[in-house]
């Protein structure tokens, strides 16, 4: 399935309701979600039929102290397939809780 049937699907579904942005930058999407339905998501895009992005490529952050203190986490998601990534970002705050995607996918805690 191509990227852009995937973000289709994923727009019509309830989830679609937490998306805060969309960014298209040289052949790569960004997704930034709220964090309340992170693990949904991510669990959309991996186990929607046909969707291909079963492979968690990377898992990282990007720490703000400017305009506010938070951090910005990237869920790299990879298509085997068709050899397309999909980035999945959400803010946290300092003191907020990140939840584990490891069962999501065994090397989650690995990245």
């Amino acid at each position: 399935m191509s990227t852009e049937t995937a973000l289709k699907l994923y727009k019509e579904s309830p989830l679609a309701r937490t998306l805060l942005n969309e960014i298209h930058f040289q052949g790569e999407v960004t997704l930034e979600i709220e964090l309340a339905q992170l693990r949904e998501t991510l669990i959309f895009f991996k186990e929607t039929q046909d969707s291909g992005y079963a492979v968690l490529m990377d898992l990282t952050a990007v720490d703000y102290l400017l305009p506010q203190t938070r951090t910005k986490i990237v869920y790299w998601l990879h298509n085997p397939q068709n050899l397309t990534r999909l980035r999945i970002v959400v803010h946290v705050a300092r003191d907020e809780e990140l939840p584990s995607v490891v069962d999501i996918w065994g090397g989650g805690g690995l990245v």
